[in-house]
Formats: C-alpha cells, structure tokens, sequence
C-alpha cells in the first residue's frame, strides 16, 4: 500500500471520486477494539472528501448511492480525525483499495470496482426508475419517463458533487 502524503489529499480524493463515480464500493469499517463491521457491499460511489473546520481536516466523508428518489445519495459514512490514508490497487488488478486510518486507530476501508463502467451507471439508473415505478404503484405507460428521471436525478448528483 502506497501512503499518501498529506497534502495530496484533497487532490487524491478527487481523482477517486472522478475516476471511480458509480462504481460498486464495499466499505467496511474496523474499531480500535478490533470490531469490524460492513457498511456497504455494492453501493456506487458518488463521492469521497476531506471535511474541514477551518483549515483542519475533521474528517473523511465517504458518500453512496441509494435507489431512493427522495434521497440518492445515502447520510455520509464519516471517519473522525483521519491520520493517514492508504492506496493500492487490489491482486485482480482493477480494484482500488483505499484505507483511512485515525488517530484513535480506528480504520475505514473502500474497495472500489473498476473504474466507472456504463454498466454501474446503468444499474444504478435501473434501480431508481424501479424504485420510481414502485412509488407510483407500476402503474403502466411511464417506463421512459422514470428512465429519463432517474438519469436527470443522477446527473443532478454528479454535478452538485463537483
């Protein structure tokens, strides 16, 4: 794992969140008491940022997607007082693993599907014009327009994360 220097960060996260929107994330978090616990397992990715008070790093927030039209982009999974972040690319070659660890030891570790394909972004698509149809009941005839929401409302997310 290649650490990366500090003052890379904010740049690093970027690059990941560009490079990797839509990918299915696994995130899975480990306590210092050495509790581990999975808070996602295919989640896409739409975001990956430095929260500061001031100039002070506070925090690192990771952001998923969820097929809700109320709510795409699920609360953030936040990791307090990170001290240092990690980089590999995982033994299949096309994984990206990123850790995050904080002062108090506890770790947060991303495992990011390849690159953004147009086949996470169409599944991710598929699911919340499911979830509209499903809202209004499946009622028939609106196949198109719940498609052509669900890529306006995605879109909208990408952009505003920018």
């Amino acid at each position: 794992m290649r650490e990366i220097n500090k003052r890379e960060w904010l740049q690093f996260c970027r690059d990941i969140t560009r490079l990797n929107q839509f990918g299915k994330t696994e995130v899975r978090q480990e306590e210092m008491n050495g509790e581990n616990s999975v808070l996602s397992e295919s989640a896409p990715l739409l975001g990956l940022e430095l929260v500061r008070k001031g100039r002070k790093i506070t925090s690192v927030a990771v952001t998923l997607g969820q097929a809700n039209p109320n709510a795409l982009a699920a609360p953030p999974i936040m990791l307090e007082q990170p001290e240092k972040i990690t980089h590999e690319v995982a033994a299949n070659g096309q994984d990206e693993i990123i850790e995050v660890q904080s002062k108090n030891g506890s770790r947060l570790a991303l495992r990011v599907s390849p690159h953004t394909t147009e086949q996470d972004y169409g599944a991710f698509v598929s699911e919340l014009a499911y979830s509209l149809s499903e809202m209004r009941g499946f009622a028939p005839g609106h196949d198109q327009d719940d498609w052509f929401t669900a890529e306006r409302l995605i879109r909208e997310v990408a952009l505003s994360g920018d």
